[in-house]
């Protein structure tokens, strides 16, 4: 799950790479927060989204605030990435690191370091 995780990290930070204007926007510090909000809502669809994804490949518990910390593991995420974009202008792999380590790390203390695969015959309950 760790790897899941990293990976869609990953894709985040190609995607603002490749698109500098939204990445400005959405992680450049500087954001309005009438425009900071619509994108706290759309981390918390992506934290879902992350969220589901997991359940699909592993059998991870379920507790209370599961999506609550999906949606704070997210803005941890954007968090190391804005201040990546505030100190340097652009999303180092330091920050990328950091921003893995924290997220899963969270995660980690939510779940466990280990979840087991999710065998391919059973479905994930929500």
């Amino acid at each position: 799950w760790q790897a899941v995780i990293a990976c869609l990290i990953d894709r985040a930070v190609r995607y603002h790479r490749a698109n500098p204007v939204v990445a400005r926007l959405a992680i450049g510090g500087e954001t309005p927060a009438n425009i900071k909000l619509l994108d706290r809502r759309a981390d918390r669809e992506r934290a879902g989204t992350s969220m589901r994804l997991l359940q699909q490949l592993f059998v991870v518990p379920s507790f209370a605030d599961r999506e609550r910390a999906a949606f704070l593991a997210t803005e941890i995420v954007d968090t190391a990435l804005t201040l990546s974009m505030i100190e340097t202008g652009r999303l180092t792999a330091s920050y990328v690191r950091l921003a893995k380590a924290a997220a899963i790390g969270f995660l980690a203390m939510q779940f466990r370091p280990e979840l087991p695969v999710r065998p391919a015959t059973t479905k994930a309950t929500p």
